[in-house]
């Protein structure tokens, strides 16, 4: 036997623990490409395909969350990125074997037929009175210092306060909120139990107030109004959010026109982050829980998106409705935040969020936002997604000369690049027109920071992207950037 599945696991970082007995012992740990406890499972003593079975390599594999899996020669060629002559050499395969046919894994959910909901608008009464008192709390909120700050530390500065008319109510008479009568509100009295008087006001907890328009957007009075409450007050009463009642509830937000490409996330406060720090280059949509869905309007802008990023809480409940977002979009791709488990998480801990989205994002959108060229938008093309690496192995992809002696003309900044480049399996390619940065998938999964850190440090360096369109090498690595250059 030349290399078991779980020796080759264990050589490249990752330590499965044994969970059950079945086919010959069960394990699981995390996926190397998407993450997770225990979603991706190992059958070290299963038979593989044919051509490992002919080679005495045993080990089958299984990824829960993206529903893939296969043999040894999978394993390296799917999630290691490596060209199936390569993951033969490595595994001590004949190279005359054909790849055959993988073990049989589960099937995944074919696409699914979606129906929005329709939601029904609130009276005139009550828009009229959501205005007024949006209106009263965003006054209130601009003259709140210390609320201004909270939001500022969570990525929403001020600027973004008086975009989205975020307010705060700070409740009265030393209540957790306010009352008002419900006939103001267009709402009738509500029936209570025991035998109880009705119920003739209207509670509205005290937070930060978070408006939700319609179609029209900020030209129409809001269809909805949820409150952020303290964290005290969550902790005492256990909701986090509460809507005021007679809104749209249910209704996903949805944030800007940039079309081609739509970033999901759960909280509306991410939404406006998100589309705060990047609504130039994608629409937003809050879909409020991880299985909220989208209304007739958000559907029809994300069955034409080229790209949906979904960014749901990366915790177990958000893992579910991921499932299903996968099912329904084809362009849809599980895109968890660099830190934390949501946007605001990331935000709170320094990530640059803008960064993050387009490292998820295909190049042929990505090229006019992210990198002024002479070449034009209309022009560029791409031949796969963002990190979709042939080989996943930094070859030179072409002459690999030394670097010229005189490289005292380049500006500071392109040799600063070049020194973060060195050493990662990242190269910069140019294809169609456009250009792509190509990456394996599974150090990138590994590597998130660093890749992060890379592509932060490229956008942010205008001098690099002309030195690289005129290299004279179609793709571009740390070996051969700066041979060939003419001085």
């Amino acid at each position: 036997m030349s290399a078991p599945l779980l020796d080759l696991l264990h050589s490249r970082g990752l330590h499965p623990r044994r969970v059950a007995a079945t086919h010959g012992g069960e394990w699981a740990g995390p996926c190397p490409r998407c993450g997770g406890n225990d979603r991706f499972r190992v059958w070290p003593d299963q038979t593989g395909g044919p051509a490992c079975e002919k080679a005495g390599v045993t080990g089958t594999w299984y990824c829960r969350q993206e529903q893939v899996g296969g043999d040894a020669l999978e394993f390296l060629v799917a999630l290691c990125g490596m060209p199936w002559a390569q993951a033969c050499d490595e595994l001590r395969i004949e190279r005359t074997s054909l790849p055959g046919r993988l073990p049989a894994m589960p099937k995944a959910a074919g696409t699914r037929t979606f129906e929005p909901k329709a939601h029904a608008l609130p009276s005139d009464q009550w828009r009229e009175r959501a205005a007024k008192l949006a209106d009263e709390a965003h006054a209130l909120l601009l003259r709140s210092p210390r609320v201004l700050a909270h939001l500022a530390g969570r990525g929403l500065p001020e600027e973004a306060v008086r975009r989205y008319r975020l307010g705060w109510l700070p409740g009265e008479n030393g209540r957790m909120g306010i009352f008002r009568p419900r006939t103001a509100w267009g709402l009738q009295p509500k029936p209570a139990a025991d035998g109880k008087p009705l119920k003739r006001t209207l509670f509205i907890p005290r937070g930060i107030l978070i408006p939700a328009y319609g179609p029209a957007g900020q030209s129409e009075p809001p269809v909805r109004i949820r409150i952020r409450r303290p964290d005290c007050d969550a902790q005492q009463w256990g909701d986090k959010y509460m809507l005021v009642e007679g809104g749209c509830g249910g209704m996903p937000m949805l944030l800007g026109d940039a079309n081609r490409a739509v970033v999901v996330v759960e909280a509306e406060l991410d939404a406006m982050l998100v589309h705060h720090v990047a609504g130039d280059l994608v629409s937003v949509l809050s879909v409020l829980t991880n299985v909220g869905k989208p209304d007739g309007r958000s559907h029809a802008v994300l069955r034409q998106a080229a790209a949906i990023l979904v960014a749901l809480d990366y915790d177990t409940p958000g893992a579910n409705g991921w499932a299903w977002w996968r099912a329904t979009y084809p362009a849809a791709r599980r895109w968890p935040v660099p830190a934390g488990k949501d946007p605001g998480d990331a935000a709170r801990e320094g990530e640059d969020l803008r960064a993050w989205i387009l490292a998820g994002l295909p190049p042929v959108l990505t090229l006019p936002a992210a990198a002024p060229s002479p070449v034009s938008a209309s022009a560029t093309s791409h031949a796969g997604p963002v990190g979709a690496c042939a080989d996943g192995l930094p070859s030179s992809g072409g002459r690999g000369e030394a670097p010229s002696a005189d490289v005292s003309a380049l500006p500071p900044e392109v040799l600063a690049f070049h020194a973060a480049w060195q050493g990662l399996p990242v190269r910069f390619a140019k294809v169609g027109g456009g250009f792509e940065w190509q990456f394996p998938h599974s150090w990138a999964a590994l590597n998130r920071d660093t890749l992060h850190a890379l592509l932060r440090q490229a956008d942010a360096t205008p001098a690099l992207w002309d030195f690289l369109f005129d290299h004279p090498e179609a793709v571009v690595t740390p070996r051969n950037m700066l041979g060939g250059r003419h001085a």
